[in-house]
């Protein structure tokens, strides 16, 4: 019963003597039974500044710390779980797995959640999400034709594509990493290493990009030594003769 009763007053605070929706958060006792509520308040701020300081951290981009917040914050109170989904959901916005965030939202919103005293409308959360999936769907669409255009000689069109792409999702890191391969192969230099930071910014720990950076100073070196040994040939010539 007093499971039953926590589950359907999830915003509430239930007395854990005789399982009492509290409808008087700042009453020190349970106005059924008169017990002490005092140390089960105190549990609750802390754990509600936990969820307000996770909130930052991820404003921050701190998501590990904010993670560990939100992890304590369930394990010290079953009421805030949900509360902490609401606010992970956040995490996986900012790191652009929307259609995770889209399957937190709507099980919260199955649950009957109440999302607005943390100012989230959660049925505009999945339309506004919703809207950006297709547009990324619509995004792969264009990358995977950039390759194909790409195995097939057709460099031009497949940057072309690949422009398509990034302006429907910007944050897709495969864009760039080709966008790299195929300005080389079109002789921009300049806008392959612009390619490569963009995609080493989207994942610094991909050592794809690193590594065809590199490769491109080593050309560039060599290519430099290769120069200035033709140029001093040519010098010698001039002056034999």
């Amino acid at each position: 019963m007093e499971e039953e009763t926590r589950k359907i007053n999830i915003n509430q605070l239930v007395c854990p003597v005789c399982s009492y929706a509290r409808e008087d958060l700042n009453s020190p006792r349970c106005s059924n039974c008169g017990a002490d509520l005092a140390t089960m308040k105190s549990l609750e701020d802390f754990t509600h500044s936990l969820l307000l300081d996770a909130r930052d951290d991820i404003r921050n981009r701190k998501y590990s710390d904010a993670r560990i917040k939100l992890d304590i914050a369930s394990s010290l109170d079953e009421r805030m779980n949900r509360t902490s989904m609401l606010i992970a959901a956040e995490i996986d916005v900012q790191n652009h797995s929307y259609e995770n965030a889209i399957r937190v939202f709507e099980e919260l919103k199955e649950s009957g959640f109440n999302s607005s005293p943390w100012g989230v409308d959660i049925d505009e959360k999945i339309s506004e999400l919703s809207e950006i999936v297709e547009m990324e769907y619509a995004a792969k669409e264009h990358f995977n034709l950039a390759v194909h255009r790409s195995k097939e000689g057709f460099f031009v069109e497949a940057r072309e594509e690949l422009y398509k792409a990034s302006d429907l999702a910007p944050y897709l890191a495969e864009i760039y990493l080709l966008s790299a391969k195929i300005d080389l192969a079109l002789g921009a230099q300049s806008a392959v290493f612009d390619d490569l930071t963009r995609f080493r910014q989207l994942k610094p720990d991909d050592p794809r990009g690193l590594n065809m950076q590199r490769e491109l100073e080593r050309r560039r070196f060599e290519f430099r030594i290769q120069s200035d040994q033709i140029l001093f040939a040519a010098c010698i010539v001039v002056f034999a003769i």
